[in-house]
């Protein structure tokens, strides 16, 4: 009896034990499918004790409650898979929640959503925008054509009727001093008249800000050969608050408009940029506030007021550089102050203005002809309000050796270099800064005879070239570099050339004069040897 007794209760106890095994397994499985199989275990003490054993078999199940670790791995994986938002639907085509575009839809959206002008947005493999291929948006008032459909501002339909492009006051482009900066009056409104325009055209306008008190230089000069008047005012679309405005300059001699003027610290102003006569074209600007003339030997105006060295009253005629000397007109100097001068206004002419050994001289006024003896006042070119005194002259035996008696079109013959000697040399034997057939010493020439070759041909010489002025040009390999010789003339603005041809300071020469270089949209245009080159202006060029 004992021993059944005893035998059950160990039964029972083998069951219990399992059954607890079973549940300790299943709590860490966390609901998962093997805890339950461990419960199953539970089931088997019902059996009698050779079942328990099969029981205890399904206690090993029960370990298998471990694998509802593993589905505690999969529920995990579960949650990944949820905070991920989902199945990726990136590359179907539509553009889904939480995609900025798919494929080719970009939910309706253009380059003009992203603050662009034309082109178009792309998608990358990622549904991510890119906005590369659109252009920028014409911006209407800075001189450029930013949605590069080939018009710039006003003329772009874009701008058309837009303020900017009735009102030039309504949003003036601003400029640092000093700065620098270009523009076209193409487009641009008539509404502002300068007081020195003889007929206004239409303008640009540009605001400063003196960044301090003292003289304000303004230089304009054209890109284009117009004539343009530059004014100077305090308030944008009231005339009457103009304060200077100059109009001195002839087209298409390279030289500046300049628009002198003191200014107050602080104070802002408005630069009126217009068009002569109703013309329009592109221009370049710059602003400075120079410092005082402190040198008065080096031909250049320091204090932007107009008045060159010793021609400087304000600055530089109490220096000791301006106390006159004893040596007449024409003959030869080291510097001012060795020159006769009647207003301490002495000037000593060098080989770069023309003068080799120096030439004494003096600041004179052209319109009374004030200079000494048989001296002729003469503008030279130097910009500098006065000209100067030449040595008068009927024949050359009247001028000091390696001088001559020149007819330069004054009141009589002047001393100075004789003309060009020689028209093919590539040399300005004259120190004019004018080369060759630039020069009108050789225009007259056989040499500066324009022929038959378009621009870009080959040559040997000048006069093989075509020229509407006496004025051709063979660039040559020895000299610039061009193989068998390159067709070419002289040119001082862009439509200064013939047919075919652009005109391109490529070679920079001392007058500021362009080349006539041929035009071209492939390399198959160009003969061999040259290929058709963008260097920046409005056509491409045949080049070596």
């Amino acid at each position: 009896m004992r021993g059944r007794w005893q035998l059950f209760g160990v039964a029972a106890l083998m069951a219990c034990g399992f059954s607890a095994c079973a549940t300790s397994i299943d709590e860490p499985g966390s609901g998962g499918d093997g805890g339950t199989a461990g419960a199953g275990g539970t089931a088997g003490a019902g059996g009698d004790a050779g079942a328990g054993g099969d029981a205890g078999a399904g206690g090993d199940a029960g370990a298998g409650g471990e694998a509802g670790a593993g589905g505690g791995t999969s529920s995990s994986s579960s949650a990944s898979s949820s905070g991920g938002g989902g199945t990726n639907s990136c590359g179907n085509g539509v553009k889904d929640s939480g995609e900025q575009c798919d494929g080719t839809d970009f939910g309706g959206k253009t380059c003009a959503d992203f603050g662009l002008g034309s082109g178009n947005l792309t998608c990358n493999m990622f549904c991510g925008v890119i906005a590369s291929n659109c252009v920028p948006k014409e911006s209407c008032t800075d001189f450029k054509d930013n949605d590069q459909d080939g018009a710039v501002d006003c003329f772009d339909s874009d701008c058309m009727n837009q303020t900017a492009c009735i009102d030039s006051c309504f949003s003036p482009k601003n400029l640092a001093v000093p700065g620098w900066g270009d523009g076209d009056t193409n487009g641009r409104p008539a509404v502002e008249a300068p007081s020195c325009s003889p007929q206004s055209g239409p303008e640009a306008i540009f605001r400063i800000d003196a960044p301090q008190s003292g003289m304000l230089t303004v230089n304009v000069g054209s890109w284009s050969g117009v004539d343009f008047s530059v004014s100077l005012r305090t308030t944008c679309n009231d005339g009457a608050s103009e304060l200077a405005c100059v109009n001195n300059v002839t087209p298409n001699t390279g030289q500046e408009e300049i628009l002198n003027w003191e200014v107050s610290s602080g104070q802002t102003y408005y630069i009126v940029v217009d068009g002569v006569n109703g013309g329009a074209g592109q221009f370049y600007i710059s602003t400075n506030m120079p410092q005082p003339e402190t040198w008065c030997s080096d031909f250049f105006d320091d204090d932007a007021d107009g008045y060159i060295d010793c021609d400087d009253s304000t600055a530089c005629q109490s220096t000791f550089e301006c106390m006159p000397g004893m040596t007449e007109v024409g003959q030869q100097c080291f510097a001012n102050s060795d020159c006769a001068a009647n207003m301490n206004d002495p000037v000593c002419l060098n080989s770069k203005q023309g003068f080799p050994d120096g030439y004494c001289s003096e600041w004179c006024d052209v319109a009374t002809q004030d200079c000494p003896g048989d001296g002729v006042c003469a503008d030279i070119g130097l910009k500098s309000v006065h000209g100067v005194c030449l040595d008068g002259c009927t024949m050359d035996s009247d001028c000091r050796p390696g001088y001559a008696c020149v007819d330069k079109g004054l009141s009589t013959k002047v001393c100075t270099l004789g003309p060009e000697a020689e028209c093919g040399n590539f040399l300005d034997e004259d120190l004019d800064s004018l080369v060759d057939c630039e020069d009108p010493d050789c225009q007259a020439t056989a040499s500066c005879m324009g022929g038959a070759k378009a621009a870009g041909q080959p040559c040997t010489e000048h006069n093989e070239c075509y020229s509407a002025q006496n004025d051709p040009l063979c660039l040559s390999q020895p000299q610039y570099g061009m193989p068998d010789g390159y067709c070419s003339e002289y040119c001082q603005f862009m439509d200064d050339c013939g047919p075919g041809a652009i005109c391109s300071s490529w070679f920079f020469f001392p007058s500021g004069a362009g080349t006539c270089m041929r035009t071209c949209v492939a390399d198959s245009q160009c003969r061999t040897g040259y290929a058709c080159i963008d260097i920046g202006l409005p056509q491409k060029i045949c080049i070596h």
